[in-house]
């Protein structure tokens, strides 16, 4: 089985170096440029004393966390649904091979006993025995269906005192527990689906708010002359929501838009 794609590792990892540098950057300069944009414009009517440039810097940082932190959360929530996916993909395989390797046991009980009774198999299954999922359960309601209602009499077995009923509910209620898995990992999948979809427009709006509020900043800083702090502030031409500094490092493929759930592998069919 496949495991699914972890998309904090390199993706945020890489955004969140970013979002540190610029809020420590605005921590760390914010009050020395506001003073120095106070005193250079201090004549315009409609430009804002050193309190509201102090204002300014305070707000832009505050909102630059809410949409990391709300990134952040998003991912988690996502990241959650796929390993409840991947779990219940276990489930559903351990069940689905406990079910089979039963299943098997009673072809072979039951075949081994009346053989090709009056031109039909015993079990009202044909062929081998699925080992996919889905497959196999069509497979076990279709003999639990045929024990429950023969299309003929089984003929007696000298010497063996057969109880298909047993049989029958012992297949069934394994069939059952399947299915209820089933059901609940493709209901699994699809709310991973729409956990991806979230995280990639949480994703998309940090990037956005990241790119216009570090312009911004850096442009402040360099009215403000802190030419250095201004260069660790600006925006990366490459990647989105990551700072210039990201420009220099590898390249690796973004897993931020990642387009499917986690696969699975399972064999098509087996043999009884």
């Amino acid at each position: 089985m496949k495991k699914p794609v972890k998309t904090q590792d390199r993706t945020l990892a890489a955004k969140r170096r970013s979002f540190d540098v610029v809020t420590a950057a605005i921590r760390a300069t914010g009050d020395e440029a506001a003073g120095i944009l106070g005193a250079k414009y201090p004549s315009v009517p409609e430009g804002p004393p050193a309190a509201d440039y102090q204002r300014v810097f305070t707000d832009l940082n505050v909102e630059l966390a809410g949409a990391f932190q709300h990134m952040l959360g998003v991912n988690t929530g996502h990241q959650g649904q796929l390993a409840r996916v991947v779990e219940l993909a276990g489930q559903r395989d351990e069940l689905a091979s406990d079910l089979a390797g039963n299943f098997v046991q009673v072809r072979h009980a039951l075949e081994n006993l009346y053989g090709g009774v009056r031109g039909f198999t015993v079990v009202g299954v044909a062929g081998p025995t699925l080992r996919d999922p889905a497959g196999l359960l069509k497979q076990v309601r279709e003999t639990v269906d045929f024990l429950g209602k023969p299309k003929v009499a089984l003929p007696a077995v000298e010497g063996f005192d057969v109880d298909h009923s047993r049989v029958s509910e012992r297949l069934a209620s394994d069939a059952k527990t399947l299915d209820r898995v089933l059901t609940d990992h493709a209901g699994a999948r699809k709310q991973a689906e729409a956990t991806r979809l979230e995280k990639n427009e949480a994703i998309e709006t940090y990037d956005q708010t990241y790119l216009y509020i570090t312009r911004t900043v850096a442009g402040l800083l360099h009215i403000a002359g802190l030419h250095d702090a201004a260069e660790r502030v600006r925006p990366s031409e490459r990647r989105s929501g990551s700072g210039a500094a990201a420009d220099d490092e590898p390249t690796d493929q973004d897993d931020a838009a990642d387009k499917t759930a986690p696969e699975e592998s399972s064999a098509g069919s087996g043999t009884r």
